[in-house]
């Protein structure tokens, strides 16, 4: 089936993900769910397998209404995928079955053809 072709970094600005900044002794750094996404190595496949409980513990996504809507998103994506996979996959079989139907018709009008020359009553005459 596979993943959604949506990239994570717009799932995360969709549910109003933002950067923030901790001050370390070095200097401000970056921390948030994007920062987070570079740092841990996370593609759209492992993205798209997170469950819930991930988006907090992994992206530190903690703002409630923030993890909310970012759930909601995300689960709309993969539905919306899902959906659009499945009508694929009936297009995929109807067009099968067309090209059934064709090919059963065009091997009934072919042995029509050679019945008919067999059975016709004028022998052939080879010169």
């Amino acid at each position: 089936m596979g993943v959604p072709q949506i990239e994570p970094t717009e799932i995360l600005k969709q549910a109003g993900c933002k950067s923030k900044f901790e001050w370390k002794w070095k200097g401000p750094k970056d921390v948030g769910p994007f920062e987070k996404l570079k740092e841990l190595k996370v593609d759209a496949d492992a993205f798209w397998n997170f469950e819930e409980g991930q988006f907090e513990s992994l992206l530190e996504v903690k703002d409630y209404g923030t993890k909310k809507n970012l759930i909601k998103i995300f689960n709309e994506a993969k539905e919306t995928h899902a959906r659009e996979f499945r009508k694929q996959e009936k297009r995929a079989k109807k067009l099968t079955k067309d090209q059934l139907a064709s090919a059963a018709q065009l091997k009934k009008s072919s042995a029509e053809a050679h019945t008919s020359a067999e059975s016709a009553d004028e022998p052939l005459l080879i010169k």
